[in-house]
């Protein structure tokens, strides 16, 4: 089962999420573990296309279904792992939620989270620098694969992190912000998904744009509602498929940056309990 670390820690950001790379938040900052892993699973693989691919990076992926791939063909593991990647939760604004049902593939375990009540919600997956120059994170080709179930009329904003360079002074040294954190020039490529709309704001609570969201492979959003019968069977779960094509995109060429990075940020808005599951999170070469 895999967990995500939730960082609760009181770092000055807007309602809307910023995506930032930045140093990782210690263990001692007064974070927990929390488990985003499930149980349940009927074992019915989904024969999706997505498994058909010669090179994956994860970010969201089960076990099972990493088996369906064949060996070596993960190029770069960004699932978190508690000691290089974490998905970190900021200021407590996700709270773990139930997973009913199966994952995108059919087995069990996906990243269930809902929004707190501290008004805002952001996320991240973040991983150190890596310290391997053989698995940096290189090379274009790549379509970015991920699946959503959720409510109607609820938008999320998903921002992948594409390069991240750190910015030096005339003498080298990397250039500190008003957080003592170095500063790093960020390439991104930001997604709506849901549905409705999503106001983005940057780090000074000023308005940057609205968001419309993309649509699903099925080229319609289907809405998920959950039931569960007398015999405790699951039913209304409705996985939407997504891929965006970054075709031309080199991703950190130079490798991660100093500081590490957060390389995909999340965030649904400041209305307690909205609901986001994701699941088959991953950068893939078809």
């Amino acid at each position: 089962m895999k967990k995500f670390f939730m960082i609760l820690s009181a770092m000055a950001l807007s309602v809307s999420l910023v995506v930032s790379c930045s140093k990782d938040p210690k263990p001692d900052d007064g974070g927990s573990i929390i488990d985003d892993g499930g149980e349940q699973g009927g074992g019915n693989t989904y024969n999706d296309a997505s498994l058909k691919g010669s090179s994956y990076v994860p970010f969201i992926l089960d076990a099972e279904t990493e088996e369906l791939l064949g060996k070596g063909k993960i190029a770069v593991d960004y699932r978190p792992d508690d000691v290089n990647r974490f998905l970190y939760v900021w200021d407590g604004t996700y709270n773990k939620a139930e997973e009913p049902g199966t994952n995108f593939y059919g087995f069990g375990g996906y990243t269930s989270m809902t929004v707190s009540s501290v008004g805002w919600s952001g996320a991240g997956f973040f991983a150190k620098k890596d310290t391997d120059p053989s698995k940096k994170l290189t090379g274009k080709g790549w379509t970015f694969h991920f699946a959503y179930q959720g409510p109607a009329n609820v938008a999320h904003f998903i921002v992948l992190t594409t390069n991240g360079v750190d910015v030096l002074d005339g003498n080298g040294n990397p250039v500190l912000d008003a957080n003592g954190n170095p500063t790093v020039e960020l390439t991104t490529y930001k997604i709506c998904i849901g549905q409705g709309s999503y106001d983005e704001y940057n780090s000074a609570g000023q308005f940057v744009k609205t968001h419309t969201p993309i649509a699903p492979v099925s080229g319609s959003f289907v809405p998920s509602t959950v039931t569960i019968d007398a015999d405790g069977n699951v039913g209304g779960a409705v996985w939407n498929e997504y891929e965006i094509d970054l075709t031309g995109t080199e991703f950190f060429k130079n490798g991660l940056p100093n500081a590490g990075c957060n390389m995909v940020t999340l965030s649904s808005g400041g209305v307690a309990g909205t609901p986001i599951k994701l699941d088959a999170m991953f950068l893939y070469k078809k």
